[in-house]
């Protein structure tokens, strides 16, 4: 008779529990620069897709993650998808922004929105895209924070302060 052995061994077990830890601490509105999917490019109608697959391979180039929306849907619906999905930024491509060479940007949780030029689009997203070791540590100073602050201070085993009365001592 033959006694089955099973071989544990947690590989990805810490990597997991860190993704976790992010999702959950960015509620999945994750920044720009760690997004799985940073843009998506939407026309206005179906006479803007070759400019919005463009702007798409453009951005692709660049570094940034994108994707072109040529779904048969009114723009309301299109944007609310993509809201609601989470993606930081939205790209709007119409008329002005063909005769511009440039986007309009809607960026997650605002309705405002501003109109860039395609190149000074690509510059400060591509730049914006490469993560900081300043974001990295003000993430964990943040996440740390959040997590110790119900705990009280910390105690090191002495008593201080002007209510105490240190009696006997030498020094």
């Amino acid at each position: 008779k033959k006694v089955p052995v099973m071989l544990h061994r947690a590989l990805f077990g810490s990597l997991e529990r860190f993704i976790g830890i992010l999702i959950e601490n960015y509620a999945g509105k994750f920044p720009f620069w760690i997004a799985p999917l940073q843009t998506v490019v939407i026309p206005i109608s179906e006479e803007f897709d070759s400019y919005a697959k463009e702007v798409n391979e453009k951005i692709k180039e660049a570094g940034i993650s994108s994707e072109v929306d040529l779904k048969n849907h009114n723009l309301n619906y299109k944007i609310r998808e993509h809201s609601l999905s989470k993606i930081p930024l939205l790209l709007i491509c119409g008329k002005k922004e063909v005769d511009s060479n440039s986007v309009t940007i809607r960026r997650l949780d605002t309705n405002k929105q501003e109109n860039m030029e395609l190149n000074l689009f690509l510059k400060t997203f591509s730049a914006l895209n490469k993560a900081s070791t300043n974001s990295e540590a003000d993430f964990k100073q943040n996440y740390f924070q959040r997590r110790t602050k119900d705990r009280g201070p910390k105690s090191n085993n002495r008593i201080s302060g002007p209510e105490v009365e240190v009696i006997g001592s030498d020094g």
